[in-house]
């Protein structure tokens, strides 16, 4: 759920008027496909290494904590899985997480 909660309201958040937010996620084989994908805002790739730095904001960032994405790193790699952000540089960026649906691969 916080995985869900802080991908979606980033996107909503650099989404601008008119522009798209997709959302999609399936399960197989003991796992969790999470994509958010949005439109209007893109990544640059300088900023790609440092965008799950806990409170980094790019100088074109809007207010916030910046911890949102730190959270989301922190949760997908307590459940054994993985993040990765793409994006064109101009115009949309995607965050794709996949996350083992099992118990047992919760760590400490």
């Amino acid at each position: 759920e916080k995985i869900v909660v802080n991908l979606l309201s980033n996107a909503v958040k650099y989404t601008p008027e008119e522009e798209t937010v997709q959302f999609s996620v399936s399960a197989d084989d003991g796992q969790a496909k999470i994509r958010v994908r949005n439109t209007g805002t893109a990544v640059r790739k300088e900023d790609m290494g440092k965008v799950f730095d806990r409170f980094y904001q790019s100088d074109t960032a809007r207010e916030g904590a910046g911890i949102g994405l730190a959270l989301v790193q922190e949760i997908v790699s307590l459940h054994g899985g993985t993040i990765v952000i793409d994006s064109d540089e101009v115009s949309w960026t995607q965050f794709e997480v996949q996350i083992y649906l099992s118990p047992e691969v919760l760590t400490e």
